[in-house]
Formats: structure tokens, sequence, C-alpha cells
């Protein structure tokens, strides 16, 4: 199951609880509240083995901002970021829920 967490103009869902379970329809639903917003908004992803993508909306470069935390030992070392315009970050998604 996946649940998610979400700052945006509409909704506020807190990482620490998260809303769902969410269907992958409902999941790219949710994503497109982020585009055309203003700075500091973001969606994440959270599947049953405790793995999460989270996604922030750039509105000046219109494209979004994958950010993947690395947890080692139980402890946050950092994360691996990329670029991708909506159809790579839907493609992202998709592979997460299919991975689940």
């Amino acid at each position: 199951m996946i649940f998610y967490y979400i700052n945006s103009k509409a909704l506020t869902i807190p990482a620490d609880n998260p809303a769902g379970p969410l269907t992958l329809p409902e999941a790219i639903d949710e994503l497109g509240l982020m585009e055309g917003q203003s700075e500091n908004n973001f969606i994440g992803f959270i599947n049953s083995k405790d793995e999460s993508i989270q996604f922030v909306y750039l509105a000046e470069e219109k494209c979004f901002l994958l950010d993947i935390p690395i947890i080692e030992n139980g402890e946050y070392t950092g994360s691996k970021q990329s670029l991708l315009n909506k159809d790579e970050v839907i493609a992202v998604i998709e592979k997460f829920f299919l991975d689940e």
C-alpha cells in the first residue's frame, strides 16, 4: 500500500502522519495539484517497505525535482536528486507502485 504526504496551496498532510492508501491514478491526480504553484510545495509517497520518494515542483523551471532519501542503518545519510518533466515523474511513480 502506498501512502502520501503533501504541502500545497490546496492541501497539507504531514510526513509524520501520511494519508492513504492511495491508488496509482489518485497519486497522479495529487501530483497535478503541484503544477503551477509557487515554490515550497512538495509531495511524497511511502510504500510498505518504508521507502520514500519525494517531488518538489520548481515553478521557474517548470519541472519537478525528484528526491530519494537514503537511509542506512536507520539513519538519513543524504539523498539522490534529479530534475524530471511530468512524464518522467509519472514513470517513476508507476515504477514505485509496481515495485510495491
